[in-house]
């Protein structure tokens, strides 16, 4: 039997997402062969949500956004810098690939995302669509 290191973070989430009926969302992180998670504040404002994922040390051109189906995937991989002959003492930094996927609103301006990388910090804005919930449809019945 294989030994898993216990991570009450990802047991929390768990537990989260089976009391609401919910899969993973707004921030909760989907570990699907990842080595590390990016923190990231999430908000809204009244013309957009926005998400900052701290990524520090990391190229922006390592850094991919993809959206489908109502989902914003962040992608990437923080390169380790050790190199060559060199004895580590020490290491606690982590390294590898990455991966969040946020559930958005359906109501969003896809084609709108914009994003911005400064001092290790990436910043999406989504903007919300023009259209809001209170479209509906009239369902005849017969009667």
């Amino acid at each position: 039997m294989p030994f898993r290191r216990w991570d009450p973070f990802q047991d929390l989430i768990a537990l989260h997402q089976a009391m609401f009926g919910e899969g993973p969302g707004m921030g909760l992180a989907q570990k699907d062969g990842t080595v590390w998670v990016p923190p990231v504040d999430i908000y809204e404002t009244s013309k957009a949500y926005v998400i900052k994922a701290e990524l520090p040390g990391i190229d922006p051109d390592k850094i991919k956004l993809e959206y489908r189906d109502n989902k914003l995937n962040l992608i990437g991989e923080k390169g380790n810098s050790r190199k060559g002959d060199v004895k580590h003492h020490q290491v606690e930094r982590i390294y590898g690939p990455f991966k969040r996927t946020f559930l958005l609103p359906e109501f969003v301006s896809c084609d709108a995302i914009e994003a911005s990388y400064e001092k290790g910090v990436l910043q999406v804005v989504v903007p919300k669509s023009p259209h809001d919930t209170n479209q509906c449809i009239t369902v005849k019945t017969g009667l």
